[in-house]
Order: structure tokens, then C-alpha cells, then sequence
């Protein structure tokens, strides 16, 4: 259901930081030593890791992340929700009032 770029950036980042940390392990020479969290990046190099992401903004990005067949059964699904509801007049009620705007 996952759209084929999602796993291409996935896989993008997963290189990246198999490399840094091969790199660190190298420059250290020891395992104890190795800085294993995540840092932020820049939007730079974010974008070069991986052509997939879209920058939007500094520190946003945006990426096709689910199938186009998942996209139609979920419309398809809430088409047909809908239509069954009118039919047989049942009230659908939003969960908050975000779903207003």
C-alpha cells in the first residue's frame, strides 16, 4: 500500500546512516565510542540523500507516501459510505470541528 517512493527514501536514508555510522566507526576505532543518535540536518542535504523529497519550507518536506490503488479503495470505501448513509438516513457525525475548515 506504500507508494514505491516512500521505500526509495527509506532505503536512501538507511545508506546514508550505514555510511556515516561505518565512517564514525573508522574515525573512532571503537565501538563504545560511537555516536548512534540521529541528528537534525539541513535541508540541503536532506534533499541530496534522497530526490523524492519535496522541500516545502525550511525543515518540511513532502513525499508521495501511499499507492495510487490504496488511494482508490479509500475513495471508493468512503464513497460508498456515504451512499449507504444517505440511503438509509443515517446522521454522519465529525469527530471534532477541525473537519469544518
Amino acid at each position: 500500500w506504500l507508494h514505491p517512493d516512500m521505500l526509495e527514501i527509506v532505503q536512501d536514508f538507511e545508506k546514508y546512516y550505514e555510511k556515516q555510522w561505518q565512517k564514525q566507526q573508522e574515525d573512532n576505532g571503537n565501538m563504545d565510542e560511537i555516536d548512534t543518535t540521529l541528528s537534525p540536518m539541513d535541508d540541503a542535504k536532506a534533499t541530496q540523500i534522497s530526490s523524492k523529497l519535496n522541500l516545502e519550507t525550511s525543515g518540511v518536506y513532502s513525499f508521495e507516501c501511499l499507492s495510487e490503488s490504496f488511494l482508490e479503495m479509500i475513495n471508493e470505501e468512503l464513497f460508498h459510505f456515504y451512499k449507504v448513509t444517505a440511503e438509509h438516513d443515517i446522521p454522519v457525525r465529525r469527530p471534532n470541528s477541525m473537519n469544518n475548515y
